[in-house]
Formats: structure tokens, sequence, C-alpha cells
């Protein structure tokens, strides 16, 4: 009956130790990006971020140029000669876990779906402010921008997936 008990707790072991190789992140080498100098920082982070995320896609495929999912993300933003702003991204570039893939953006409320559409909108180059899941006047005016130059027309008092899906789904920069 010991026997057994150790072969089980040993077993056991095993499994935890399996099951934690299993959830390791898979990250690969860091990616330093630089985007070209804008006059402001929101448009400088923007094409940092457009970079970077290009430069691991290349590298590494799609599964990984998720900036939420990178470690050790660091921005060093810096003016130039000509009173513009150039920004460039250093982050070490980890697999979307399987689970996010698989989430619906349904699944984003309140703060944490302001922040996801405040990242979006900065991507596109619509949004200057800060990622804090408040919803403010800076907010909806970055909707509002984005409803104008894509033609699409949006809810801008509260963020919502409609607003969300819709500037995920551009690829392009359309403000400024």
């Amino acid at each position: 009956m010991a026997r057994f008990s150790i072969s089980i707790a040993m077993f056991a072991v095993l499994l935890v130790g399996i099951g934690s190789a299993l959830a390791a992140e898979d990250c690969r080498k860091e990616v330093v990006a630089r985007g070209s100098a804008r006059p402001t920082e929101g448009w400088a982070k923007s094409l940092a971020l457009n970079n970077w995320r290009q430069a691991v896609q290349k590298a590494y495929g799609e599964d990984f140029e998720d900036l939420r999912y990178a470690k050790d993300a660091t921005w060093a933003c810096a003016p130039t000669t000509l009173g513009t702003k150039r920004c460039e991204l250093k982050a070490t570039p980890c697999q979307v876990p399987r689970e996010a893939v698989t989430a619906s953006a349904g699944a984003l409320t309140g703060p944490a779906l302001a922040r996801r559409l405040q990242e979006e909108l900065v991507r596109v180059g619509c949004y200057g402010g800060s990622i804090d899941g408040d919803w403010g006047s800076g907010s909806r005016r970055a909707v509002e921008r984005f409803s104008e130059k894509s033609g699409v027309e949006l809810i801008t008092d509260k963020p919502t997936q409609d607003a969300l899906l819709k500037v995920e789904r551009v690829k392009k920069r359309v403000c400024g």
C-alpha cells in the first residue's frame, strides 16, 4: 500500500510538471522598432507600435504581434530638432494564449473595453490620450474622428463592442 501511495504521489508531481511546462510562456527575442517623427507623441507611438507589430509578424508570425502579451515593453520618446516627437518601442514578443485567441471581443466590458478601444484608436491615429480605461471627452472625440474619417457611424458616448470590432478591422491609419 505504501508503494502504491508513493507511485501516485510521483505521478501527480510528474503531471504538475508537465502542466507547468505546457503553461509556460512562449516568448522570442526582444524586438525594437522606431517610428518616424510626428507632431504628437500619440502619433509617434502609434507609428512605433505599427512598426513593432510588422517586425514581430515578419520574424515570428501573427501569434506574437499583440503587445498586450509581450514582456518588458518600454517606450522611449524624444523631441526632434524640428519640434516633433520620435518614439521607440522595445518589447519581448510572447505568443498569444489560445484562450485569448478563442475568446470573443464580447468578453470585454467596462474599463477593459475602454482600454482596448483606446489602444485601437491610437493604432489608427485617432487618439493621442492616455490608455487608462476612462471614457472621457478625448476618447469620445477620437471615436467621432474615426467615424468621420472612415464613414462608419458609431456611438461615441460610451465604449461599445461594435466600435471596437469596427476599429480593429481597419488595417491602416485613418486619422492624421
